[in-house]
């Protein structure tokens, strides 16, 4: 965790009333399958450059991106529910009463920038311990579904990885245990 995110998100706490919460964790995060989105974009970009100028790399960098997206779309099992939007840039902030995602801004220190979503753990029904994608695009993909049936998916990108595996294995621990199924 870096000092200034974690100074970022008590101000948020401190003019949003909460009191008495302790921040445990915080990661840079991104929708799930951004990182392999922008590698892939990043490969098109440096063969359609070689082959075609800046025309050609911008034509390369598109053709990439789409066809990343379709990939990303027939990978993803959205089964659990229907996706919780996320901003392309996130920060997840971990306290010990809520999970919250806001937008990821700075120049030279990303910092936690715009609320997007501020969920009490209450509204979080489970959270997947995560599947690690290897590769140059490697990052730990996560989802976190909630109580209304939404999900949010989410990947930590190759830096933020030990920082979001930390975040998700506290989000876990501190969720309330499913109930037993009866037995019969």
């Amino acid at each position: 965790m870096k000092p200034s995110q974690v100074e970022r998100v008590r101000k948020y706490l401190t003019s949003a009333g909460v009191e008495g919460e302790e921040v445990l964790a915080v990661a840079t995060a991104y929708p799930a399958g951004r990182v392999s989105t922008l590698t892939k974009g990043m490969k098109s970009e440096v063969t359609g450059l070689a082959v075609g100028g800046g025309v050609g790399a911008l034509a390369g960098k598109k053709a990439g991106r789409d066809r990343q997206k379709q990939r990303v779309d027939a990978a993803l099992d959205r089964s659990a529910g229907p996706d919780l939007p996320v901003r392309e840039r996130n920060v997840l902030a971990l306290t010990t009463g809520r999970l919250l995602v806001f937008s990821l801004g700075g120049l030279i220190t990303s910092q936690p920038r715009k609320l997007q979503w501020d969920l009490p753990l209450a509204e979080i029904a489970w959270a997947a311990k995560g599947e690690l994608t290897t590769g140059m695009a490697m990052a730990l993909r996560v989802d976190v579904g909630l109580a209304d049936g939404r999900v949010a998916r989410l990947e930590f990108p190759r830096a933020a990885v030990k920082d979001g595996t930390a975040l998700i294995d506290e989000l876990i621990r501190r969720l309330p245990e499913p109930p037993a199924e009866p037995s019969s």
